[in-house]
């Protein structure tokens, strides 16, 4: 785009207090060799220092993941970071940098129905804030909510609306607001309550209802992590317009301390999780509904090993068939740190069975730490034919924390077969064929460089990523797990320098 509206378009962006650009590149590190349990594959580096608060992440249909970070290096006096990755987190590139706002306790990034990405954050003076993301040159950083509000969250609909609740200060108060052009205004305000605190709210994987929760406060409760826990759902009826209905309240009785909540809705299946028991003692307990989160089931525990502190979770929906959740937590005993007492693990439960948990697998090759500025692991769902999903969180490099990202579908075993340099580029056919639900690749390249090794179905739509990396010249064995995937016949494609080689598979389940 060039012309007079450009130039007013980035003179505008850059003379934004605190608002600039640059770009870097953060390569992938050395694969680390240790001793862990079953994990999905390499970490990668997503960010070479420890955050300042929350961070956030979407992804675009179009294999883009986004990442928000809240960082100090060399953002005056604190600030903001947009990275983003297209080729699964090997590289993370920086677009985007909003400076000299202090620290950033909370951010939320958010994909609309429309495909507008925006990042919403919150500055340690309680003011609130969007950037359109995905249009940052014509719609720049904006101020939304001057300070008076010590939390807030937000949801996107499929028509681009925009939902903030927000925390108010000292009230107990959280009103409701809405956008229909992208945040620049506000209107539609309601009041959801005069006495509650910390709400959380999360759209459908299905349609335009979200559901939201929040803690009860009452009169002489201090500590409003003991306090019940209310779960209310809201639809979209028109563009910025919003009803609600199905409040229950409350949904987790007031008691233990429960210091982190979440929710998930797809269909007509719900899931909640919330974590119980002081810290060095806390379990992570669920409810599920069956009926868009009318009704409830009675608590159960998904994460309750003795004498471990069990915290730190994320929930987000999948849609891989038949759909269902997948979840993420900090499994946190004594002793360490490494890779033994400290660990991410990954679980998942379908809509057929919500209430049933498979067994955990450990991600984490870095092992996460406890830290007072408020960031949590999150996933970040890829909603594609192969069911992917990614996680992140801060983990450490000897005594370095840095923000890692690890994914469900990358690949965990590329082994050197250590037979000398092969003369040629080859692919070979893959074997066992037909396959149930495991088999091996072979390959081998002549030359250094570049190897990407990519699974099509039938109608050539991309369905894995097995391999992105730079190797050395060899032969080399992937081993390949297609239990994402049902049943059927695809393709399989090798590309290194000039070389192309595709040959067929079929898996049988």
């Amino acid at each position: 785009m060039k012309g007079i509206f450009f130039f007013f378009a980035l003179l505008t962006l850059f003379c934004l207090p605190g608002l600039a650009q640059d770009v870097t590149v953060y390569d992938p590190p050395i694969e680390y060799v240790g001793n862990f349990g079953d994990v999905w594959g390499t970490d990668l580096i997503a960010f070479n220092t420890e955050p300042y608060g929350k961070e956030s992440g979407v992804r675009r249909p179009t294999d883009t993941l986004y990442i928000a970070v809240p960082d100090s290096v060399g953002l005056g006096t604190g600030g903001l970071r947009i990275l983003k990755t297209s080729n699964n987190g090997a590289n993370w590139v920086q677009t985007i940098t909003a400076s000299n706002f202090g620290i950033i306790p909370k951010t939320r990034m958010l994909r609309s129905g429309l495909d507008s990405i925006y990042c919403l954050f919150r500055t340690a003076g309680n003011a609130i804030y969007i950037l359109r993301v995905s249009f940052p040159f014509v719609d720049p950083l904006r101020q939304i909510f001057t300070g008076g509000y010590r939390d807030f969250d937000a949801w996107s609909s499929s028509t681009g609306g925009l939902y903030v609740f927000l925390d108010t200060l000292g009230t107990g108060n959280i009103p409701r607001l809405s956008s229909t052009n992208g945040g620049i205004t506000w209107s539609q305000r309601g009041l959801v309550t005069s006495a509650g605190a910390h709400p959380f709210c999360y759209r459908s994987g299905t349609g335009d209802t979200a559901l939201l929760a929040y803690y009860i406060t009452t009169t002489g409760l201090t500590d409003t992590t003991t306090a019940g826990i209310t779960v209310a759902r809201y639809r979209e009826s028109a563009p910025g317009t919003l009803a609600s209905f199905g409040f229950i309240q409350p949904l987790v009785p007031a008691g233990l301390q429960k210091d982190q909540f979440s929710g998930v809705l797809f269909g007509t299946t719900a899931w909640f999780l919330y974590t119980e028991g002081a810290p060095g003692s806390r379990n992570i307990m669920f409810v599920t509904s069956t009926n868009n989160g009318a009704n409830w089931s009675a608590a159960s525990p998904l994460a309750n090993r003795p004498a471990v502190d069990e915290y730190w979770f994320d929930i987000q929906h999948y849609t891989f068939s038949p759909g269902g959740v997948d979840a993420i937590y900090y499994y946190d005993s004594t002793g360490g740190p490494n890779n033994t007492s400290d660990r991410i693990l990954y679980t998942s439960a379908t809509i057929t069975t919500p209430g049933t948990f498979t067994a955990t697998t450990q991600i984490s090759e870095h092992a996460p730490q406890p830290s007072t500025r408020g960031y949590t692991p999150f996933l970040i769902e890829f909603y594609n034919a192969a069911g992917d999903v990614g996680a992140l969180w801060v983990g450490l490099d000897g005594s370095n924390r840095r923000l890692y990202f690890d994914r469900l579908g990358a690949p965990v075993g590329v082994n050197n077969n250590q037979n000398g340099i092969p003369e040629i580029y080859s692919l070979s056919q893959n074997y066992p064929n037909p396959f149930n639900p495991t088999t091996k690749i072979d390959f081998a390249i002549p030359k250094n460089g570049l190897v990407t090794l990519k699974v099509y179905d039938v109608l050539g739509q991309e369905v894995a990523l097995l391999v992105n990396k730079d190797f050395q010249a060899g032969s080399y064995t992937f081993d390949y797990d297609a239990s994402m995937l049902p049943s059927g016949v695809y393709f399989y494609k090798i590309t290194s320098g000039d070389f192309t080689e595709t040959k067929k598979m079929m898996l049988v389940k």
